[in-house]
């Protein structure tokens, strides 16, 4: 019996993954042209069938263009692991060398004074140990506690001292000239300088994904609020209840608030619940019912959408699905609930199309750090304008259940989301839009979070949290939506609001931000020296995604 065959690698994949090896940094038009090449050559090939296998690796790999572009960002990665690699094993032969020689300093002092009160009366060699640079130094000081041995297992190893990259960044933040004040603080003029204490913990430390993310943002002029949620870092410049309040401010500035629904419509939506669960479905009398409500009461249209759509789409009880990956949650569960909210049939759509952001692309444009491509979002809102794609005007992010523990991920999303958010402003900004407010999405499974971000003054984008819902995933689980849906009706009036106003002022734009008010963003390469690259679940997260 013949052993199994393993899992081999494509020709075709094998093809792009030697080019990328040789000239990480090709563009997709020299990949072609270097294509063409090899196929003028083939003759050159004596084997028959090694001339069409290599043919056809070759013309395979010219129809996956998205493939190249991963396999050149994961050789980017695996050059900076390699030049990290290379740093910390330099670092530490220099600290083993050191040690050695502060060793056979002492050991010649004490030695040659025998008398000496460290000694005893015969003269000994006293022996102080070397740092070997793959073990922990005994002499440091317990930074944490080490955990049980199943941590250790399962937490990567953390860098003791950040290793970063030979990579040059022009660290120049602007303060404000137009500064923003809030109860006699000067907004401001203390973000100014939580930025610089950002950089420098990132430059001296090295900042993290699962612990400073709020500092990540900053350095982008990015402020994020969560109620009860701020890193220690921050707690330096504000006081917490201030940040809350500050944050609860800027909701009501752009006319976020929760209005409880009607007790008529409450009562409606919690006897259909209970009917329908019992039922296991939607018949016919109930849909005439939601349907009539609706021609009825077109204000509550949006709401007994959604809760129609959910009746006819969920089972009975919920499905543990066997991949629970990302489309399947997009395209079964987020779509049709977010649909109603977060679109119209005129000028506004909700796409999952998981391509560049045009709003990235124009921002990666502008450094020096052109390789790889720009970042895609999971989510896109946008605008209609002669049946074509106008204005990025929201971003959305998903995660599995799965990833529910891992706050590495989940805290680079949030960061990507408002970059990704950031970029838009500036670019609507530069269109001539005044005060755009772009609606952001995280979602983890089926819990959502909800946020706004916008430019509230000098140098200082905001990104603020709207609240938290848990998506129904069975029939069985629609009565607690009753209590959640109007703060997902409140964040969907905001933003549809913004949205069709921004819209209306692209046709007669009358601009009203300086563009002086406009930060740059760190892209990936500028953060990649002042971040630690490596997970661990040990570290605290301030944000709490549940």
């Amino acid at each position: 019996m013949s052993s199994p065959t393993p899992n081999r690698v494509p020709r075709h994949i094998q093809v792009m993954r030697t080019f990328l090896r040789e000239r990480p940094k090709a563009s997709w038009q020299e990949y072609q042209a270097f294509v063409g090449e090899q196929l003028a050559g083939k003759n050159s090939i004596s084997c028959e069938d090694r001339r069409k296998r290599q043919v056809k690796a070759l013309e395979n790999s010219l129809a996956c263009k998205d493939v190249f572009f991963s396999l050149q960002e994961a050789e980017h990665v695996r050059l900076v692991d390699e030049s990290l690699l290379r740093v910390q094993e330099q670092q530490s032969t220099a600290q083993a060398n050191q040690s050695a020689a502060h060793g056979t300093l002492l050991n010649h002092i004490l030695t040659k004074r025998p008398g000496s009160p460290l000694t005893s009366t015969r003269p000994a060699t006293r022996r102080v140990p070397c740092v070997h640079p793959e073990r922990e130094n005994p002499w440091a000081p317990e930074e944490e506690d080490q955990g049980d041995k199943d941590e250790e297992d399962d937490a990567d190893v953390v860098m003791r001292q950040p290793v970063f990259l030979d990579i040059d960044v022009d660290v120049q933040f602007q303060a404000a000239t137009d500064e923003v004040t809030f109860r006699k603080v000067n907004v401001s003029q203390q973000f100014f300088a939580y930025q610089k204490a950002a950089y420098k913990t990132g430059s001296t430390q090295g900042l993290t994904l699962e612990s400073n993310v709020h500092e990540l943002l900053a350095l982008s002029s990015i402020l994020l609020l969560r109620t009860g949620e701020h890193s220690l870092t921050i707690l330096k410049f504000y006081e917490e209840s201030f940040l809350d309040d500050f944050r609860d401010h800027l909701l009501s500035e752009v006319g976020f608030s929760v209005q409880e629904l009607s007790e008529d419509l409450e009562m409606f939506l919690r006897r259909m619940c209970k009917n329908i669960a019992k039922v296991g479905s939607l018949d016919h009398d109930a849909d005439a019912k939601l349907l009539h409500r609706m021609i009825d009461n077109p204000a509550e249209k949006r709401i007994l959408d959604t809760f129609r759509g959910c009746f006819t789409s969920l089972p009975t009880k919920p499905i543990v699905l066997a991949n629970d990956s990302e489309s399947d949650l997009m395209a079964t569960l987020l779509h049709p609930f977010l649909r109603p909210f977060l679109s119209n049939r005129g000028t506004i759509r909700l796409g999952w199309p998981n391509t560049q952001s045009t709003a990235a692309c124009k921002a990666k444009a502008k450094t020096e750090f052109s390789s790889g491509r720009a970042r895609q979002p999971d989510m896109k809102l946008f605008t209609i304008k002669a049946s074509h794609e106008h204005f990025e005007v929201g971003y959305g992010e998903v995660k599995p259940h799965s990833a529910q523990g891992d706050t590495f991920a989940l805290n680079l999303d949030l960061l990507r989301l408002g970059k990704f958010a950031k970029m838009a402003i500036d670019n609507l900004v530069e269109e001539g839009i005044s005060c755009p407010t772009i609606p952001v999405v995280q979602a983890v499974g089926n819990k959502l979070c909800f946020y706004f971000a916008f430019l509230h003054g000098d140098g200082l984008y905001t990104l603020v949290e709207a609240g938290k819902l848990a998506v129904p995933t069975s029939l069985n689980e629609m009565l607690p939506l009753v209590d959640s849906i109007a703060l997902l009706d409140a964040f969907s009036a905001v933003s549809l609001r913004h949205i069709e106003k921004m819209s209306a002022e692209s046709d007669n734009i009358t601009p009203s931000v300086p563009r002086s008010y406009l930060r740059p963003t760190w892209m990936t390469p500028a953060m990649l020296k002042i971040t630690k690259t490596t997970r661990d679940r040990r570290r605290k997260s301030f944000v709490r995604h549940q």
